[in-house]
């Protein structure tokens, strides 16, 4: 198949991301033969490809990436459908590709959190309250009146879709922090921060976009085209090897073909090869030909 309906983009304001952001950007186009590369960063990298179009942009911040998200990237994408990628999210194996991507406005992994409607209002769940782990698995106990957020990392998105939240001047809400403090520094926290751009589309504002034809993927579809959470894996029954990339904070691109994995999560750190399928997830890389480098350090 020709990609030539897709842009392939990674946006980062932190130079300390811009070299991995080319890499997923390099790799998803040589999985996806066709595709437009477009790098959005403070500076161009020396060894970026010739083939990969850069746009600088002034340094920025996490909330303001997510800004740029919602109201600026339809302003450099001029073809049907981009594909975000960042230095953990990429396009893994292109041969997963699959047609009916293109019948939706926005496909993302399945995140452990969810928005639910009711006599409250609306609020943002965690993976707490829909997964419970049972004598060693976990089981889905999603409310029936859920509305399922998916990640925005790696996603593919529709013009359309790029252009809704200004079409219809959505406003991003910022509530106080829950923290303004951290390890003594002052520093502004929020335990959901609803100005995450995949939360705010895909979860607070999903209804009124569906609304205006947008259209969302089911949980399946949302799978088979990335995987975040690996415990997910085992929640919603999905085949690891035919999910199309991933989203995954603990590995990182730091070649084309190699990858760094980091467990971070103190947990994760202690008793990693104790989960099966983070195993899995480095199996899977290691025979589709990347190099995974362990940093336990």
């Amino acid at each position: 198949m020709n990609f030539s309906n897709l842009t392939i983009i990674s946006l980062t304001g932190d130079e300390n991301y811009t070299q991995g952001s080319m890499y997923a950007i390099e790799r998803s186009c040589l999985e996806l033969q066709g595709a437009k590369g477009l790098l959005i960063s403070p500076t161009r990298p020396a060894n970026l490809p010739a083939h990969i179009k850069h746009i600088p942009c002034k340094k920025f911040s996490y909330m303001e990436y997510n800004l740029y998200v919602l109201y600026a990237l339809k302003e450099v994408i001029d073809t049907e459908f981009c594909l975000i990628v960042q230095p953990d999210g990429w396009v893994v194996n292109g041969k997963n590709w699959r047609d009916e991507f293109f019948n939706y406005d926005f496909i993302g992994s399945v995140v452990p959190s969810f928005v639910i409607r009711d006599e409250r209002g609306i609020t943002l769940e965690n993976s707490q309250c829909w997964i419970k782990k049972i004598n060693g698995q976990h089981f889905d106990y999603s409310p029936p009146n859920h509305q399922q957020t998916l990640n925005g990392g790696f996603s593919l998105r529709s013009k359309r879709l790029l252009n809704i939240a200004t079409e219809l001047k959505l406003p991003v809400f910022i509530p106080p922090p829950d923290t303004v403090f951290k390890d003594g520094k002052l520093e502004t926290q929020w335990k959901f921060p609803t100005y995450n751009e995949d939360t705010f589309l895909t979860g607070l504002n999903r209804e009124k976009l569906t609304q205006h034809g947008i259209k969302f993927a089911d949980r399946r579809t949302a799978t088979q085209f990335s995987i975040e959470t690996p415990y997910i894996l085992g929640v919603l029954q999905a085949e690891l090897t035919q999910c199309l990339g991933l989203h995954y904070r603990y590995l990182h691109l730091t070649g084309v073909n190699e990858v760094s994995f980091k467990p971070i999560i103190a947990q994760l750190e202690k008793d990693w090869q104790n989960h099966p399928n983070v195993i899995a997830i480095i199996q899977w890389l290691n025979q589709l030909g990347y190099r995974v480098n362990m940093d336990l350090n």
